[in-house]
């Protein structure tokens, strides 16, 4: 596949590679592209309510994500805000990340998992993610030794531009997932892409 530069928007707006702050890590392959997402919301609150039995343990983390349909398996690192509250990105194509301020897998609320789809070289973790149906297995695994199965309820492709941030972050009744990477067309005058594609999934019960 063309590798192109990916920026991913999950908040609304779009950081631009040109524009953006550099990340921490630049993407080894092509230095000079600054893969950056946009400002992300803060983690909706949740209303008090019972705990299901499953919530993982305080400190608990996620570690890595498995999707055997796209053959996806790769490391978890936290994903932050910088202090212009834009969701800095991971380090290289080959891992995705969690954004540390949403749920973690198994709790009650949105798990925010972001990646790459490519560069300017080379594929990203999620360059096939577009392949996956509805029904996918997707396991992450917990730094406790545990694991959180899910299933994909479906896909949407999204304008950067009107991101839908309340359906993405908002409040859920249960555990649920959301995977996001950069989707086309490709925008050759901005250098990325302009939309996202967000995969939502739901707990396997």
């Amino acid at each position: 596949m063309a590798a192109v530069a990916c920026a991913l928007a999950v908040g609304g707006t779009v950081a631009s590679g040109a524009a953006a702050r550099p990340a921490p890590a630049p993407v080894p392959v092509a230095q000079h592209v600054s893969v950056q997402p946009a400002a992300a919301p803060a983690a909706p609150l949740q209303d008090p309510q019972p705990l299901p039995a499953d919530t993982p343990a305080a400190g608990v983390v996620p570690t890595r994500l498995l999707i055997p349909d796209i053959g996806v398996d790769a490391a978890l690192p936290p994903l932050s805000l910088d202090e212009n509250r834009v969701l800095l990105p991971p380090g290289d194509l080959d891992t995705a990340g969690w954004y540390t301020g949403s749920a973690v897998p198994g709790a009650v609320g949105p798990a925010i998992l972001a990646g790459h789809v490519d560069d300017t070289e080379t594929a990203g973790v999620f360059a096939r993610l577009h392949e996956l149906q509805p029904g996918a297995s997707i396991t992450v695994q917990l730094s406790d030794g545990t694991s959180r199965q899910y299933r994909m309820d479906r896909s949407e492709d999204v304008a950067k531009a009107e991101f839908p941030t309340e359906q993405v972050y908002g409040p859920t009744p249960n555990s649920q997932l959301r995977i996001i990477t950069c989707n086309g067309p490709y925008d050759f005058d901005a250098m990325h892409y302009r939309n996202n594609l967000v995969v939502f999934a739901v707990p396997v019960e």
